[in-house]
């Protein structure tokens, strides 16, 4: 028996989250391994290496192509880097294999399966868990599922509720301790009301519910007028729209952190709720579907729930991307337009465009519009009386996800061009942010 803390069966959606590689946390972490774990090196050199190491991260994150950022860390490049961007797709064999070889989950013994709502590691530590709840699972295992506010890099918790948690959790499997299980599985952080709560599976049962975006920024349960209504903005490869806070690497800049001045980016739309009457409890996924039209046929488009205080601070919660390419249609695809969505499949999570219901503006049957889904994440959060949700929409979040140049060549280009990007949000094409609503615990 075993615990696992922060674990994820594979790999590839934390190198490559939403199909854009993780920047911050594969160079970062690279640099620590590379740069500051050299046998060779004497104090002085240690104490260079810390004090520069902000300076060179922000110059390697900068440079272009992609591809030959790492040989800014290191002269000749870095061998695990550049094994890694010759494996960019999800189906490739290569991530086949490791996953296969990484973890079973069909034959995994009695797991406790550890997160934090702002760790990276997050989506995946969820979705084995919801695996290893399957029924059809072998009957002589026990398995339970924490996830406490943290973001990876608040070491308190390994001395708090986390070394808590495991001992009791080996006490259980080594020592016989039964009477230690709890009578639910599942214990979840909810921030907001900041108490952990504890339930039968995840995600818990919960109705979704659809907040509409509307013009001048509104955001509401309502549906939006039948008038044609859109909002627009400009995304720059160039000044790539930032990552503030979140399931960061970067220590200084991970977890929950005010939004307010990145939101008076010209590069950031923002929707926002009137103030809620009453408390209002999320528990699960979040996602966006979101009706775009953008001046590029390669592009990001990000979204990213909020929960803004009275006093008009701004704090994120969760985040999702969705990278947009069109790709060739292959003979005998099973794919298939959606009646009421342009785009045909997620491969991975990248949205891929038959390219023959394309034109040079990313346009079917020439109206310029695509239906994505962006997939958030996960959250808990009760918005409490007083609060307002908000949803950003925007298309990068750098260096969490590497930025898109909008040409096609995300790793090997160093050249970009400035994409057009508009977000309907009118009766005929409801833009929503979409809520896993409980209404039975507020």
């Amino acid at each position: 028996r075993r615990s696992s803390d922060l674990a994820a069966s594979h790999t590839y959606p934390i190198v490559f989250p939403h199909g854009a590689l993780h920047l911050d946390l594969v160079l970062r972490w690279l640099y620590l391994v590379m740069r500051l774990r050299d046998p060779a090196m004497n104090l002085l050199q240690g104490l260079w290496r810390r004090m520069s190491m902000w300076w060179v991260l922000a110059k390697t994150f900068r440079h272009l192509p992609i591809y030959k950022a790492d040989s800014v860390i290191v002269d000749g490049g870095i061998g695990v880097y550049q094994e890694l961007i010759q494996h960019v797709d999800a189906n490739d064999p290569y991530w086949k294999e490791k996953k296969a070889r990484l973890c079973d989950l069909d034959r995994c013994p009695s797991t406790h399966v550890m997160g934090g709502w702002y760790d990276f590691f997050l989506r995946e530590s969820l979705r084995d868990f919801e695996q290893l709840q399957k029924p059809n699972r072998r009957s002589d295992t026990v398995h339970q599922l924490t996830v406490g506010p943290w973001y990876h890099w608040q070491m308190w918790k390994w001395f708090g509720p986390t070394l808590q948690e495991s001992i009791e959790w080996f006490d259980i499997q080594l020592k016989g301790h039964k009477h230690k299980l709890r009578d639910k599985p599942v214990r979840l952080y909810v921030m907001g009301a900041e108490e952990y709560r504890d339930f039968d599976a995840w995600p818990p049962p919960c109705s979704t519910t659809a907040w509409n975006l509307h013009p001048a920024g509104r955001l509401s349960q309502t549906l939006p007028s039948a008038g044609s209504s859109y909002s627009e903005f400009k995304y720059d490869p160039h000044d790539p729209t930032p990552s503030v806070g979140g399931p960061s690497f970067d220590w200084f800049n991970c977890g929950p952190s005010d939004q307010n001045g990145f939101e008076k980016r010209s590069d950031v739309l923002v929707f926002t709720s009137e103030v809620l009457h009453e408390d209002l409890l999320i528990i699960g996924y979040v996602s966006a579907r979101l009706y775009v039209r953008s001046s590029v046929q390669h592009t990001d488009f990000v979204a990213r729930l909020c929960d803004v205080y009275p006093s008009g601070r701004s704090v994120n919660l969760c985040d999702g991307l969705c990278r947009i390419t069109p790709e060739p249609p292959s003979s005998g695809s099973e794919d298939k337009l959606d009646a009421n969505c342009a785009y045909s499949r997620e491969a991975g999570d990248l949205v891929t465009v038959e390219s023959a219901q394309l034109g040079s503006d990313m346009t079917p049957s020439g109206t310029g519009l695509l239906c994505i889904e962006v997939d958030m994440w996960a959250t808990a959060n009760q918005f409490k009386r007083g609060h307002r949700i908000r949803l950003q929409v925007a298309s990068g979040g750098h260096p969490r996800w590497s930025r898109n140049l909008n040409t096609g060549d995300e790793y090997h280009g160093d050249s970009a061009v400035t994409a057009n990007q508009t977000v309907f949000h009118d009766r005929s094409r409801p833009s929503a942010l979409l809520l896993p609503t409980i209404f039975s615990l507020c």
